[in-house]
C-alpha cells in the first residue's frame, strides 16, 4: 500500500516504446528514477516510501514480462 501524499509512476512498455526517454523527462522534473526495477522488489520499495518523512516523487521502469 502507498501512502498518503506519496507519489509514484510506474513506466511500462516493449521494447522501443520510449521506456528512457519517459524516465530522463521525469527525472529532469526532480523525480527520483529507477531503472530495470526487479518487479519483486517493489513491495519492499513502497514500504521503505512510507517510513521516509519527506513526500518523494518516485518513477520506476519495471519489465512485466
Amino acid at each position: 500500500m502507498i501512502p498518503s501524499g506519496k507519489r509514484i509512476v510506474i513506466i511500462t512498455g516493449m521494447s522501443g516504446s520510449g521506456k528512457t526517454i519517459a524516465i530522463r523527462s521525469l527525472e529532469d522534473l526532480g523525480f527520483f528514477c529507477i531503472d530495470n526495477l526487479p518487479i519483486l522488489l517493489l513491495p519492499k520499495l513502497t514500504e521503505l516510501v512510507g517510513l521516509g518523512e519527506q513526500t518523494p516523487r518516485l518513477a520506476l521502469v519495471i519489465d512485466a514480462r
